[in-house]
């Protein structure tokens, strides 16, 4: 298993930090979590479930990550 990290944005989280972890570039497991001040914070208590519109963006990013 593998982590791809990536720093993201969006009018509903704002500022964040997302961990995915994946195997062969498929997802198993993403965890999110907040960004205050430049500094990695909390993580949000969600469940993969509730994250599928961004699991899918990530996905492009983990896809291109290993394709480049």
């Amino acid at each position: 298993m593998k982590i791809f990290r990536q720093l993201m944005e969006t009018d509903g989280l704002g500022l964040f930090v997302v961990d995915a972890i994946h195997e062969d570039g498929v997802i198993q497991d993403i965890k999110v979590f907040s960004v205050k001040d430049r500094i990695v914070r909390n993580q949000y208590p969600c469940m993969m479930e509730d994250l599928t519109e961004l699991i899918e963006k990530i996905q492009v990013l983990v896809t291109a990550s290993l394709e480049g």
